[in-house]
This record gives C-alpha cells, structure tokens and sequence, in this order.
C-alpha cells in the first residue's frame, strides 16, 4: 500500500471512529453505553435521550460514512471506474466503517454500523440503495422493529448493487459490509427468533 493510500485509509478510520451517538447523547446528560441497549447508535439514542437527539446521530453516522470517501475522490481525482479493492473510495469505504465498529476512544467497541454503511453505499452505489430503503421502510412500518429492517437491508444490498450494475470490487465491499452488520445484529437475531425484540413505541429495551 502506497504512502497516499495508507494515509486515506488512516484519515477515513479517524473520521468514522468518531463516537458521535456517545457525545450527541451527553448533551441530554445520557450515557448511552449504559442505557437502553447500550448501542451507540441513533436508535438508542432516540430511545434514551430524545428523537431529535436520535436523529442528528443518524445524520452524523451517515456522514461518517460518506464524507471519506468523497473526499478520497476529491484527493485522486479518481472519476473513472472502480476496477480494484485498491481503489481510494473503497479504501476509505472500508475504512471508515471498520473505524465506526471500532473506534479507539471507546476501547474499540463501537456501534452496529447500520448508518455509517448507509454513508458510504450513498457515496460509492447510490442506486443501490433504492430496494433496501424501500425494504427497510415497508418492515420497520409492519413490525416496529428497527433490526429487522435493517438486518433485512443489509442483506439485499449487495444484490442490489449487482442488478444495479455496479463493478464487483463495490458489490464485494457492500458484501463485507453486510456480513459485519449481521454479525453485529447476531444479539437482535437471536431475539428475533424468540420474539423478545423490542417494538418501536413499546418502551421496552433490552439490556
């Protein structure tokens, strides 16, 4: 890995590590590692410290994802195809997801990586975001349940960004990002199964 690369992947890594449900949640004096769920995430923070408090982590962690590897594009000036997993925007892609999951400043225990994902797909397969989405939204309406709908657009995202189109070093990333987001859910899956995941509205949350 060449000296500018190294340095893309290390700038996009800080930038998604940044705890931004952690410090969004100390302003309504919450510690959101400690409440709800205990996810650093903008649906517990919505839960424990407020929606609008909710929603500005979901619009930080989105960022996160998709601002490094904008500005691995700017950087390049890489405005042709995407042909390698060595390319800048997957670098930094990559990167910046796995700095969310495992951000140093909180002992690399970091978040689900649901909004940070969401980034970097805007960033890198926007239209391959339209089937999740509308997944996404027809679930959570039907069951209240967030994980769900998440776990279930995670899934279809890289067959979408493959009818979509997009080069396989991008499908290969989308995979990869799934496949972390999943086992990140492995918890929610399991109350899934039981039917003990918590419901939008229902004011229980597991611990």
């Amino acid at each position: 890995m060449d000296l500018e690369l190294l340095a893309i992947a290390v700038g996009a890594y800080l930038i998604g590590s940044f705890p931004v449900g952690v410090l969004v949640a100390n302003r309504a004096h919450v510690d959101v590692r400690r409440a709800g769920s205990g996810n650093i995430g903008a649906t517990n923070v919505a839960r424990t410290a407020g929606g609008w408090l909710g929603a500005l982590t979901l619009v930080l962690d989105i960022s996160k994802g998709a601002l490094p590897v904008a500005l691995a594009d700017l950087l390049v000036a890489s405005n042709t195809s995407i042909t390698s997993l060595s390319d800048p925007r997957i670098v930094a892609g990559a990167a910046a997801f796995a700095g969310h999951l495992f951000p140093p400043s909180l002992g690399f225990r970091g978040g689900k990586g649901v909004a940070t994902a969401l980034g970097v797909i805007a960033a890198l397969a926007p239209g391959a975001l339209v089937l999740p989405v509308i997944l996404f939204v027809f679930l959570v309406t039907i069951t209240r349940q967030v994980s769900l709908g998440s776990v279930s657009a995670a899934l279809i995202c890289p067959l979408a960004a493959q009818w979509g189109g997009y080069p396989a070093p991008v499908v290969v990333l989308l995979a990869g990002l799934s496949a972390a987001i999943l086992l990140r859910h492995s918890d929610n899956l399991a109350r899934l199964r039981d039917g003990s995941e918590p419901r939008l509205g229902s004011g229980s949350l597991p611990r």
